[in-house]
């Protein structure tokens, strides 16, 4: 997975970009409230790691965008060179 950061410094805006391993995807559900509920995909390598934080309204909207373009693929093709 590919990480991309954009930050403001005192020189000026800095982009960051780091090639990272999803290293776990935790759900912690909240029984007595569940707004509360968040999915978190942690990553890593070397020099980097952190979390990625959803609401459950969120990681709706990301699985209805990813499953609304899956289905335009019809078929796979390996072709081996």
């Amino acid at each position: 997975m590919i990480i991309k950061t954009k930050y403001k410094t005192g020189n000026g805006p800095r982009k960051v970009k780091n090639q990272v391993h999803i290293e776990e995807i935790m759900i912690n559900e909240d029984m007595v409230n569940p707004k509360n509920e968040k999915f978190e995909i942690a990553f890593r390598n070397n020099s980097t790691s952190g979390l990625i934080e959803f609401r459950p309204d969120e990681i709706e909207r990301l699985i209805k965008t990813i499953g609304d373009k899956a289905k335009l693929i019809k078929s796979v093709k390996i072709i081996r060179g």
